[in-house]
């Protein structure tokens, strides 16, 4: 549902007009008319904070990262790239964060991340206390991850050189660009998978000498999905 819908949906429960919802960001009635009809979609951070207060939700269950109950939305859940896990996220701040496009693998062992102009707000809280420079966002190309991760999704990604098997990480491998697979090896040998959702998509396994040249550079811990 989109964001203009769900701001309309939830005043009407709450039997709130456009003109008291519009007061209540200094704003006119006008203005959410546009919100609710999807004219404007780019909504000042501040101003969706006040109006999540005001019809008891999250700025996250507004922008789509988070699913609640409508009625009071006592009941959030937060999408994680596995499966959904039950957590509340007071929003108390908003980390913005540069999306990146591409990571590749430079001169000298160093890696560029070539960012695309985009930026995104994410509540602080979803980072569960770690400094923001722990974490990257990163857009998704392809379809080899369908259908968990869709191309143009972004992904919270926490910097790691290291994943549990059965993660879904953010891989360099061969020094080239990186890759969002699922990670799969066994401790103690000399092999890892990198696992696509996608069917259609084979299974890498990189084994030998390979292996040397292949580096984690995150764990991927939420997905970030405009509805």
């Amino acid at each position: 549902m989109a964001i203009g819908s769900k701001i309309k949906r939830l005043r009407e429960l709450k039997g709130i007009t456009q003109s008291e919802l519009a007061a209540s960001i200094n704003s006119t009635k006008q203005t959410i008319f546009k919100y609710e009809n999807g004219i404007i979609t780019n909504i000042p951070m501040d101003k969706l904070t006040i109006i999540a207060r005001v019809l008891g939700c999250s700025p996250a269950y507004l922008l789509g990262w988070s699913a609640e109950e409508e009625k009071g939305a006592s009941s959030k859940y937060i999408k994680s790239v596995e499966e959904d896990i039950s957590n509340v996220y007071a929003v108390e701040g908003i980390t913005e964060f540069k999306v990146i496009g591409t990571i590749l693998a430079g001169y000298n062992g160093a890696l560029e991340e070539v960012e695309t102009g985009d930026k995104i707000q994410i509540p602080t809280a979803m980072l569960r206390g770690r400094s923001p420079s722990e974490f990257f966002t990163l857009r998704i190309k392809g379809n080899s991850m369908y259908p968990r991760l869709l191309e143009n999704d972004i992904v919270l990604c926490l910097r790691s050189t290291s994943v549990d098997s059965g993660s879904i990480a953010v891989v360099l491998y061969n020094s080239d660009e990186a890759t969002v697979k699922k990670v799969r090896y066994n401790s103690g040998e000399d092999w890892m998978e990198l696992v696509p959702f996608n069917p259609e998509y084979p299974t890498k396994k990189i084994t030998g000498a390979a292996l040397n040249e292949c580096r984690i550079l995150g764990l991927v811990v939420k997905l970030i999905r405009d509805l």
